[in-house]
């Protein structure tokens, strides 16, 4: 029905994997580990050149 709450209904079994259904999706994996790594690259950078 689209409601929110901060207490799980009864039976429910909501975590982050793909067994419940509520799953990731590989592009948004990917564009977190891009992020990372770029913050890695940078800090690096600024480490050496400064």
């Amino acid at each position: 029905d689209g409601t929110c709450a901060a207490v799980p209904e009864p039976g429910s079994n909501l975590t982050l994997d793909c067994e419940s259904g509520f799953g990731t999706a590989v592009f948004v994996t990917g564009a977190f580990g891009l992020v990372a790594a770029g913050e890695v690259v940078r800090a690096i950078v600024n480490r050496t050149a400064g």
